[in-house]
């Protein structure tokens, strides 16, 4: 009897072992489903944040203050200055000074994967904000914004072309500020924005008279969107390019990103920890590299799927490039960046954009503005005059 009731009791715990390594197996398969889960749905997330209009004010929060139109003192000597001329251009918006100026274009992506990816072509409409010099002048500087800002957030760009004698005209780039637009690609289709029939250059063209010079400005985004318009073909009116901190190609700031946060990973033991309840038990879930690596090739997917760019996801970075065009545009070209940029790095960005300016057939002419101090689109707030002097400088040697 004792030894049946042993055997019972035997028989018992190892049907209760069973029973727990299949809840185990099961928990450890629910978590690492939900884990997956989880990275797919925060990837669509940043995605949706990055690529598209959606999400703006949160980019805005994320970018350098000197690229919202606002700056602290820690920033540099001079973002009184920048911040005066901020508010002072949206004094002149106020005021009925500053004229919407509007473009009729079309936005084309692809949706689906492979042959039964399907081309959507749909109508946008653009916006610029236009300010007309008090004196009477044909120059004019069309300024480019950075990433998930909007023309009137240039407002001390604005100002010191202004106070330089120039009209000042600053588009919201599409899938930005009043602009139409579904998706944002990273000066890929915003730079036909200034070079097609109806674009910005033509519209100062036929507004201002064919005796219209014309400077193209860009910060970030914006600068790199300028480049690659410059290597398009041009009309004679416009005479110089400036660009202030913007990318060779993608794949400098993508992959300096992608280092900034696996460094980061490395300073918490090799894995981020994220909380969260799932059906009342409280997890804590690692993100470790291999996760930081599938975030970063949805991505890449993604956008090569959008624009059915490349066989490869990888060579999407080096598609969206300002290289090339800087190896062939006409323009000279005034390269500014500041030497602490945490955004876009200085030293491989510049070194890339000035060997292929240097290597132009087409015209070689360069100068460069490299202040030591300066992080992402702040160059104009650490020394503001000496910022504005070489550009008139530039300017004047060039025209």
């Amino acid at each position: 009897m004792e030894r049946k009731d042993k055997d019972w009791k035997d028989a018992v715990l190892r049907r209760i072992f069973i029973i727990l390594i299949c809840v185990g197996i099961l928990f450890v398969t629910l978590l690492i489903g939900f884990k997956k889960y989880g990275l797919y749905v925060v990837s669509n997330r940043i995605n949706a944040i990055i690529l598209s209009k959606e999400g703006n004010e949160l980019k805005q929060r994320l970018l350098p203050k000197a690229e919202t139109g606002f700056a602290t003192p820690e920033e540099g000597k001079d973002y009184q200055i920048f911040n005066d001329g901020q508010k002072w251009f949206e004094e002149q918006i106020a005021q009925g000074n500053v004229v919407n100026w509007s473009q009729s274009t079309t936005e084309t992506y692809y949706l689906g994967e492979g042959t039964s990816a399907k081309e959507i072509n749909h109508s946008i409409t653009l916006n610029a904000y236009y300010l007309k010099n008090k004196q009477e002048t044909n120059k004019t500087v069309i300024i480019a914004h950075g990433f998930g800002l909007s023309g009137d957030k240039y407002g001390a760009w604005g100002k010191m072309y202004y106070d330089l004698g120039y009209n000042v005209l600053l588009p919201d780039a599409r899938a930005h500020g009043k602009s139409e637009g579904n998706f944002i690609s990273f000066g890929l289709q915003e730079k036909k924005d200034y070079t097609n029939e109806h674009g910005w250059i033509q519209q100062v063209i036929e507004r201002i008279g064919p005796d219209a010079e014309i400077y193209l400005h860009g910060g970030s985004m914006g600068a790199a969107t300028m480049m690659m318009a410059a290597g398009e073909p041009l009309p004679s009116n416009v005479k110089l390019l400036i660009e202030d901190c913007g990318y060779a190609d993608l794949n400098i700031p993508f992959h300096h990103l992608k280092n900034s946060i696996l460094t980061k990973l490395e300073g918490q033991g090799g894995a981020f920890k994220f909380k969260r309840n799932l059906a009342g038990v409280n997890l804590n879930v690692p993100i470790n590299e291999k996760d930081i690596d599938y975030l970063f090739d949805r991505f890449l997917h993604v956008f090569n799927e959008r624009y059915e760019l490349s066989e490869k996801d990888r060579d999407v970075l080096t598609s969206v490039s300002a290289v090339n065009a800087m190896s062939t545009t006409t323009l000279p070209v005034l390269f500014i960046h500041g030497q602490s940029d945490t955004l876009v790095p200085f030293k491989e960005t510049t070194e890339m954009l000035i060997l292929s300016k240097q290597s132009n057939r087409n015209n070689a002419r360069y100068e460069e503005y490299f202040p030591a101090q300066a992080n992402h689109g702040a160059s104009i707030k650490v020394d503001y005059e000496t910022y504005k002097h070489t550009i008139q400088q530039f300017i004047t040697h060039n025209t």
